[in-house]
């Protein structure tokens, strides 16, 4: 009987996860029995992955999120590298988040391991040098934006097309339904907040949208609000940065779904990032 296929997987970042677990799930469907190893959120650990830590420990954005997690996030990565080192898997996945995982997939390529990475950063748009970091780290570079493909083939790099998840997942999305699953009223005036899955996000933006979602409501009374949160730990952090005291009534709070959240809305207010490009494809306009 031959052996289990064995892949190292590493998404830093729930939007990773996101993006991540449609790629596994794709390759779970052809080899029902390949092993799953290293860092992830629900959406992959739904699929097997048990994480060697909390996503949340890895989620760094801005200068405070870097001295408050940097030094953890180092030990992470050098025992990641080491476990792998030590029982090597037969392919290993980095998910995005370019500064944590190149840096892993560089040590482990030089070990042998067959290394892919999923989601191209920006280098066509700025930071142009970092292609050069990309092609000594990786063996595949997967893409989501077809002008990607060519961009790094003539750079030396492989890389294979393989589209963007969120056009799959929200094609069969439409208003009305959206509305039927949070049982909302048909014409009812609905506004989707979105203050985005990092901690840093949540713990600077979080004010603002609750003082903007007050204005609105108090200019239309009409108005209903749907705040979806990436976890549970986000969920709680918003909750204990703000109040929303006389607000009941005008907003639900919805664990995960913010595509549908989106779907169902008149309009949005989001902190950027794939929320952005989500909204575009379910039509709703954004702020």
């Amino acid at each position: 009987m031959a052996s289990r296929l064995r892949i190292g997987v590493v998404a830093a970042e729930p939007s990773g996860d996101r993006l991540g677990s449609g790629v596994v799930a794709a390759l779970l469907k052809r080899a029902p029995t390949v092993e799953l190893r290293g860092i992830g959120g629900p959406e992959l650990g739904r699929l097997g992955l048990q994480s060697a830590c909390d996503i949340h420990d890895l989620s760094i954005m801005g200068l405070e999120d870097l001295w408050q997690k940097l030094p953890n996030a180092l030990k992470i990565r050098n025992r990641l590298i080491s476990d792998f080192s030590r029982d090597p898997p037969d392919l290993f996945l980095g998910i995005d988040s370019p500064d944590f995982n190149l840096n892993v997939e560089r040590r482990l390529r030089k070990l042998g391991i067959p290394v892919m990475h999923l989601v191209s950063p920006t280098v066509w748009a700025w930071r142009g040098y970092r292609v050069r970091k990309i092609r000594k780290a990786v063996d595949r570079i997967l893409v989501l934006f077809p002008f990607e493909k060519s961009f790094y083939e003539k750079r030396g790099v492989p890389a294979t097309f393989v589209g963007h998840p969120a056009a799959r997942e929200t094609a069969h999305l439409s208003k009305e339904g959206s509305r039927n699953l949070f049982a909302l009223v048909p014409n009812q005036k609905i506004v989707s907040i979105l203050p985005g899955s990092r901690e840093s996000e949540i713990r600077h933006l979080s004010s603002t949208f609750v003082a903007s979602i007050r204005r609105l409501a108090e200019a239309d009374p009409a108005l209903f609000f749907l705040i979806p949160f990436a976890s549970g730990r986000i969920k709680q952090q918003f909750l204990s940065l703000v109040s929303l005291e006389g607000l009941a009534g005008r907003i639900r709070l919805v664990d995960g779904q913010a595509r549908e959240c989106l779907a169902a809305s008149d309009v949005a207010l989001l902190a950027s990032g794939t929320a952005a490009l989500e909204a575009a494809l379910v039509g709703c306009p954004m702020a």
